[in-house]
Order: structure tokens, then C-alpha cells, then sequence
């Protein structure tokens, strides 16, 4: 997939670029590409943040002293930024400059971890789209493999759209059919490039999921994962239900509603000891 093998570019034209031992004309095979692919991108699909990431990232490459840039490469980019009309602030990608003085500890930080348990109870108050928004900006800091963030969110707020679901999947419907609201969390399964890297992608959505039910935390909002079927059968019947194209894996669903006003009984869920989980070696 085009956006696929741009990001992926475009992630490694900028993490050359934190390296302290840069050689000089480094990036020649990959600035080349990245021309390429950004160009029939444009010409195909117009202008959107991809090419704003990218425009950023290549101007950053083209300022640095030691990457590779022909005559021909500059003034390609001299005339696309003409051609895209694009402002400086609109410049997404590229790098910054990280001083660890100004980051703050948070002490409160790990009670509020603490905090969050899965819930299975909610109360009948509705769920804000801001505030599922507002969630999901959290969820898009976790990290992903060379930033190519394949992870996908569908939010489902309609009852009997909920309901098909959770009979789709087979699933233990007493407690889902409580909820508000319902994540059903993919992975675009073209962002993956070869079989060693088939795991990726539930990788990713793993780190995406704990900032998304944290950020649900923080808006007052309670939410439970459950396992995704993945019968061959059950998948498709599912994504049907949920317009979930086919190029989509299915990673969890992740039941939500807001933290009712009375005190709920909730499973401890006590985790184990630091001497059994960490070794230092």
C-alpha cells in the first residue's frame, strides 16, 4: 500500500536524523523514493496530511548537512511546495528538539493508573462524541512500528448496532448489552510488509488500546476489553455487521460507559509481585 511504504519513508528519513554518527549523503535511495511515491500520491489522491507529514519530513532531510541532496531533488521539492500550496504550520513532519529539563514528573501519575479498573457496570448517562474524541487523541501517543500507525478505531453507540455485534461474536451478552458504547479496535493488515512482521500489528493495537482506556479513564468513562472471536466465520460475519472492511484485522472490542454516581462491585484483579514479573540482570 502507497501510504504504508510513504510513512515508512518518511520515519526513516527522520530517525536518520537523530543518529550522532551521520555519514555524509546518507538517505540517496530513500529521498528517491520518497519523490516518487509522494508525487504519484498527490497526483492520485490530492492534498491531505500525509502530504503535509511528508513535505515536513523533506525539508528537514534537505536542511541537514549531511543527507544527500542533488540539484535535481531541490528543485523537484522547490516546485512541489509550489504546486501543494502549502503554509510553513502545515509542515507536519520533520524533527524537534527534545531537552529532558522540561519534562515534568507527575507523582500523582501512577495513583491515577491505579485508579483505572475494568468495569462492567455503567450508568445510563450518554457518552459525549467529544469526549470520545478527546479519548482517542490520547490513544494516538502510543507508539507504533516506524510510525506507521495502522491501528484503527470504530466507536458504536446505537444500541441494537451493539447488540448484533456482541451476537456476532458469541459472546457472554448479559454485561455488554449494559454498555453505552463499543470500540471494536483494527489494524490495517496492508501496513505489514512481510511474515516476520505478522505480530505487529496486535502489537501496536495493544499499546494504542492502554492509552484509549486510560484517556476513557480520564473522561470519566468506564470500559472492559473482550476477546475478539476469530473463528473465520465469526470474523467476517462481524465485520459485516460493523462495516469493517476486509483489509481491517480485528484486534479487541472494548465495551464503555460512563462510571455510575453509587459504588459497583468490581474483581480486584490483584497483580502479581515485582520479584516475580521483573528481573534485572
Amino acid at each position: 500500500m502507497i501510504r504504508c511504504k510513504i510513512l515508512l519513508l518518511d520515519h526513516q528519513l527522520e530517525k536518520a536524523q537523530t543518529y550522532n554518527d551521520l555519514k555524509a549523503g546518507y538517505g540517496k535511495d530513500k529521498i528517491g523514493n520518497l519523490k516518487s511515491l509522494i508525487s504519484a500520491y498527490y497526483n492520485k489522491f490530492g492534498y491531505d496530511e500525509l502530504v503535509q507529514i511528508t513535505i515536513g519530513v523533506i525539508e528537514s532531510h534537505l536542511q541537514n548537512p549531511y543527507s544527500f541532496k542533488s540539484d535535481a531533488i531541490k528543485f523537484w521539492f522547490s516546485d512541489f511546495v509550489k504546486i501543494v500550496s502549502v503554509n510553513d504550520e502545515d509542515k507536519k513532519g520533520g524533527i524537534i528538539l527534545c531537552n529532558s529539563g522540561e519534562y515534568t514528573r507527575i507523582d500523582a501519575l501512577f495513583d491515577f493508573f491505579l485508579q483505572r479498573h475494568s468495569c462492567r457496570s455503567y450508568s445510563n448517562e450518554l457518552i459525549m462524541d467529544e469526549e470520545i474524541i478527546q479519548a482517542i487523541k490520547y490513544a494516538q501517543t502510543a507508539p507504533s512500528a516506524c510510525n506507521r500507525q495502522p491501528v484503527r478505531a470504530h466507536y458504536y453507540s446505537d444500541q441494537e448496532t451493539i447488540k448484533k455485534i456482541v451476537l456476532a461474536q458469541k459472546s457472554d451478552i448479559n454485561w455488554c448489552l449494559n454498555a453505552k458504547g463499543l470500540f471494536i479496535i483494527t489494524a490495517n493488515k496492508s501496513y505489514i510488509r512481510d511474515y516476520y512482521e505478522r505480530n505487529q500489528t496486535m502489537f501496536d493495537s495493544g499499546l494504542f488500546c492502554m492509552n484509549l482506556v486510560l484517556g476513557l479513564h480520564n473522561e470519566g468513562i468506564g470500559s472492559c476489553f473482550k476477546m475478539a472471536q476469530k473463528t473465520n466465520s465469526i470474523d467476517k460475519n462481524t465485520k459485516k455487521i460493523a462495516s469493517i472492511p476486509d483489509y481491517e484485522d480485528i484486534s479487541v472490542l472494548i465495551l464503555v460507559g460512563k462510571y455510575s454516581k453509587t459504588p459497583t462491585v468490581i474483581a480486584k484483579s490483584k497483580r502479581l509481585s515485582i520479584d516475580t514479573v521483573l528481573s534485572i540482570h
